[in-house]
């Protein structure tokens, strides 16, 4: 508790002092501010049945950008219709068979909280469906007449409509950001930041300098940070301009330019992570330092051109000049041994090639990819989301757990007659997660919320107030209170949200004004008892192991990797740009890999096991990227020439990749005792692949294909430390919790 409590306190007072100076967000803050006064009054003159839901509606929707607040707006509703439909189903048919009733009320939880735990994208639309579905289906139990039901679902869904309507038209009237224009400005941070880590990386081919090195960290994390908002505001961007097909090419080719940065973060951190990794021979250093300061020009000719709002193009002598150069780089990387630096700048020059590319060719379309992922019945769809099973059932185990938790909480809460019943499911959806810690800290934050918004409201009820207009303007005042807070990226901006939301509940939970604290002691007792049931279900009945997710996660970025080495085989024998797959799938899917590994607890793994962890990730991550710089390589290639020839070295390589692969789930799977076999193939053909290439260089240059080859060999060897990062973690025992026979005799 003291440990939480020191948390939050840290965190509101970093919030607060940002606040003072920011005018984007004091401008954010008064359009919360506004849009909940004017949904509420919106609501109360609609006479809704609950207007409270206008208010925090608008409020939870706002966010910093149009594109933000229409994403989030569209989410929310999407999921309450759809929760409110589909509780109204199951009242219809199930209600006058309570075993079965009580069994689909358990089924809408365990599949809503199994699937929020394994998808991140639409996270917010599952969360409110299957939360807004057990408020349906839980108020029916207390009067399951049509009257209730239509006032629960129907005004609910009014409510949380006029709440969106309302936030979205404030946001595009006061004070509009958009997406676009924010999404440029943190771009151009963003390619400052890669002209300082260049200049950085000139000072350290100098000599070893250990603040260098500090500060190379320093700007590395600003660049990761800023990837991330990247990622977040191209997905805005698109609901700015959802219906100009232009602008969604453009958006597609940031998207494309925004992976790529990944990746040379990636391998920035790789190249100076350690002190040996930044030591160069003389003839290494001159080359690559002149290959770093090409980089550098052509770096600032396009973030000048993004400053003035020019269009985005290339220097044809300088690149000519870069490619010169890049060659000479290869031919000593190839000379050298295989932990030469030289390999990293080489991926570091190719990855800003790449990304040059992509930010300068806007008329860019979408590959359409294989027809085979892209004509998918729902049937489909539904069958892939739930795909493989028998790997998830550490998972299925948690989302059963928790959805026993929402269903005999709120029927013990029923039984003894007691109100808020509906607030005890809400919490346990709410705040459970998968560590328990977790769980408990945001249980945490969502209690110390509602009891602040409540104490705000007992205190604003002393004063007798009767005055719509005035109640209106308190939650427009505790809305500006809570708005720094609520709006910064901490841990525990959760709880000012609560305090809002509490507030408006106290103050205006009818039609008229609130004479009595029966709501909000109502919401927050339910909020209190729902944050100790799930606690208390999670230390009696589940107990997270760091093993496990770390297996599961793992599991996941193998099903994704896996039609990876089929679709970069079949790329070889492509003739069209038709035939060639989707690489922004790809990109997508190692995100949403069973989430991000790097976000994993790192509670309860050994050092050794984190290393593996960051090595498996690491290496998956330049594969992927790696096979993204191919097919998009691939798609110029066949652009210029009807076929793309085709290369027995690179089919070679794609079969020992899907050797490999299969090596990394038997591995995973406890199948096979061994891998060694294909392992040792593969490490002699990356060696045969390297002397290829060391002789061949010139030729592929002529033809415009070395950046390929390079790509095809890279993408073994990342696959192959991969593999062998598997073995050691099995090694260990880490990921060995599925063997069929005993470790000994004597167990």
């Amino acid at each position: 508790m003291s440990r939480f409590l020191l948390q939050l306190r840290l965190d509101t007072r970093q919030s607060y002092a940002d606040f003072a100076n920011n005018k984007d967000l004091w401008q954010l803050t008064a359009r919360a501010a506004i849009s909940v006064m004017i949904a509420g009054f919106l609501a109360m003159w609609l006479q809704t049945d609950q207007p409270y839901w206008a208010g925090m509606t608008a409020f939870i929707t706002t966010e910093a950008t149009v594109g933000s607040t229409l994403n989030k707006c569209l989410e929310r509703i999407i999921g309450t219709y759809i929760g409110a439909a589909t509780g109204l189903v199951m009242i219809v048919l199930f209600i006058s068979h309570p075993p079965i009733y009580l069994l689909s009320l358990f089924l809408v939880g365990a599949i809503g909280i199994y699937v929020a735990a394994i998808r991140q994208t639409h996270l917010y639309a599952w969360l409110l469906g299957y939360l807004t579905a057990f408020m349906v289906m839980l108020g029916s139990l207390a009067d399951p007449t049509p009257h209730n039901l239509i006032v629960v679902a129907f005004f609910r869904s009014l409510e949380v409509t006029i709440g969106i309507v309302t936030s979205t038209l404030v946001g595009l009237v006061l004070f509009p950001k958009r997406a676009q224009t924010l999404f440029n400005q943190v771009l151009s941070d963003s390619l400052s930041d890669i002209l300082e880590l260049l200049a950085l990386s000139e000072t350290l081919f100098e000599k070893h300098d250990d603040d260098a090195l500090a500060e190379f960290q320093t700007v590395r994390d600003r660049l990761v940070k800023n990837r991330s908002r990247l990622e977040k505001l191209i997905d805005h961007a698109s609901h700015e301009s959802r219906f100009s097909p232009s602008k969604r090419r453009a958006n597609q080719t940031l998207i494309n330019a925004n992976d790529l940065l990944e990746t040379l973060v990636a391998t920035f951190r790789q190249t100076f992570s350690v002190s040996a990794s930044a030591k160069f021979s003389g003839s290494d250093a001159e080359a690559i330092k002149q290959l770093c300061q090409l980089w550098r020009q052509s770096v600032q000719r396009y973030q000048l051109q993004l400053e003035q709002q020019q269009t985005l193009c290339a220097d044809q002598e300088l690149q000519h000049n870069i490619d010169i150069t890049y060659q000479h780089v290869f031919t000593i990387c190839l000379e050298k041994a295989e932990s030469s630096s030289a390999i990293h700048w080489l991926t570091i020059s190719k990855n800003l090639r790449l990304i040059c590319i992509q930010i300068q060719q806007f008329t860019i379309i979408k590959p359409e990819g294989k027809p085979a992922h892209h004509h998918l019945n729902y049937v489909e769809k539904i069958k892939r989301l739930f795909r493989n099973l028998q790997d998830d059932s550490y998972l299925i185990a948690y989302a059963a757990t928790s959805a026993v938790a929402v269903l005999f909480t709120p029927m013990l809460w029923l039984y003894f007659n007691l109100p808020g019943y509906s607030q005890v499911a809400v919490s346990i959806g709410v705040v459970v997660g998968l560590q328990p810690d977790a769980t408990s800290f945001k249980g945490f934050l969502r209690f110390i919320g509602c009891f602040a918004g409540a104490a705000l409201a007992v205190l604003l009820l002393g004063f007798n107030i009767d005055n719509f207009a005035l109640l209106l303007l308190s939650q427009a005042a505790v809305t500006v209170i809570c708005c720094p807070l609520h709006f910064a990226n901490s841990k525990s901006s959760y709880a000012a949200g609560q305090a809002v939301y509490v507030f408006i509940v106290g103050t205006i939970n009818s039609l008229y004004p609130t004479e009595s604290l029966a709501p909000t002691i109502e919401r927050l007792g339910g909020i209190l008892l729902g944050a100790l049931a799930i606690v208390a279900f999670q230390w009696l009945f589940w107990r997270y192991e760091p093993r496990k997710d770390l297996r599961h996660r793992l599991l996941q970025i193998v099903r994704h990797t896996q039609p990876l080495c089929e679709d970069v085989l079949a790329s070889v024998h492509a003739t069209s740009k038709d035939e060639l797959p989707s690489p922004h799938k790809a990109m997508g899917a190692l995100r949403r890999a069973g989430g991000n590994l790097t976000t994993m607890n790192p509670d309860g793994l050994s050092d050794e096991e984190q290393r593996l962890k960051q090595a498996i990730y690491d290496e998956g991550l330049l594969f992927y990227h790696n096979y993204y710089g191919y097919i998009l390589l691939q798609q110029e290639l066949l652009h210029a020439t009807t076929q793309a020839p085709e290369d027995t070295w690179a089919i070679q390589s794609f079969q020992h990749m899907a050797m490999l692969q299969e090596d990394c789930r038997s591995i995973l799977n406890n199948t096979t005792q061994s891998s060694s076999a294909n392992n040792d193939l593969a490490l002699d053909f990356i060696r045969d692949v390297r002397r290829y290439l060391t002789t061949t260089t010139w030729q592929l240059t002529q033809q415009n294909r070395l950046h390929q080859s390079v790509m095809q060999h890279n993408m073994l060897t990342h696959l192959y430390r991969m593999t062998q990062s598997y073995e050691e973690l099995r090694a260990l025992g880490c990921i060995d919790i599925k063997r069929r026979e005993p470790l000994s005799a004597d167990l």
